[in-house]
């Protein structure tokens, strides 16, 4: 912002701050519905100013993506990106994101390992290529480079987020707890739900405790519907679940894409509301 007041024609600076949005509302700072019109002005400043330049190209493939899931359009915007910078590691790593929600996981493993090979010390990239193999099935594999990554950037939320998906599916409560704990360390009241589970160890009881409290604080500030449902999910309490997914889907809670490939939600696949979700998110079961 401090760039966009001294230079208005600066377009790197419009592209990062629309990078920034995005990040943001699926990180749960923003809302979607608030966030969209200052993306999207942004993103169309920034190509306006340079309609080559491949960080402004980026914005607009994840913007297709993550807040319309126009997949199509998109992956075409993602290959002008690359086009425009075939070294963008970043963009690769996103791009894999992409193909990896779409079920296309060869194509998905080729992009972020390409992108591991030309920056193997970045975060991002660990952290983007982690949940790629996750979703692949390579669970030891994406809790080794998320471990890496956490190395570099101990206190990012979406590597936090991803480590807490892992420790879950691997049946490690403890550190899911623990990493939850870190996501949560400004919040007071689910911290003091989530000790309880050193108490007694039951781990879905924590998980509906979570869930209600996550749900009671979505009445005072935003609270991505996704979270609310994985904690219900986790509690056994599907119709809840599935009442938040729902939610997420009216407002394109960006995180919504990933629940069909989280390995946690595969009991809901027969479920006919869930598939009438994924078909209205774009992605396949």
């Amino acid at each position: 912002k401090r760039q966009i007041t001294i230079d208005p024609t600066f377009a790197p600076a419009h592209a990062t701050l629309a990078m920034s949005l995005i990040s943001q509302v699926q990180m749960g700072f923003i809302p979607p519905p608030e966030a969209m019109p200052r993306i999207y002005r942004t993103i169309h400043k920034s190509l306006s100013l340079n309609p080559d330049f491949a960080e402004a190209l980026l914005a607009k493939a994840a913007l297709h993506a993550w807040v319309e899931w126009n997949w199509e359009q998109g992956e075409v915007v993602f290959l002008k990106a690359l086009d425009a910078d075939p070294n963008n590691s970043v963009a690769m790593a996103y791009f894999g994101h992409v193909l990896m929600l779409l079920k296309r996981f060869d194509e998905a493993i080729a992009q972020v390992n390409k992108a591991l090979v030309l920056d193997p010390n970045n975060a991002l990239v660990q952290l983007l290529s982690a949940k790629v193999f996750y979703g692949d099935g390579q669970v030891e594999k994406g809790l080794e480079l998320a471990r890496k990554s956490f190395e570099i950037d101990p206190n990012n939320r979406s590597l936090l987020r991803n480590m807490d998906m892992i420790y879950y599916k691997l049946g490690d409560y403890r550190q899911s707890v623990e990493t939850q704990k870190r996501i949560l360390k400004r919040d007071p009241e689910s911290l003091a739900v989530l000790d309880s589970f050193f108490a007694d160890r039951d781990y879905n009881k924590v998980m509906l405790a979570v869930a209600r409290t996550r749900e009671k604080l979505s009445h005072q500030r935003f609270v991505p519907p996704v979270w609310i449902a994985i904690a219900y999910n986790r509690a056994g309490h599907y119709e809840d679940a599935i009442r938040w997914l729902e939610r997420g889907l009216q407002i394109h809670d960006q995180d919504m894409p990933y629940v069909f490939m989280m390995h946690e939600f595969e009991h809901l696949r027969q479920d006919e509301r869930f598939a009438k979700i994924a078909q209205k998110v774009g992605v396949p079961l």
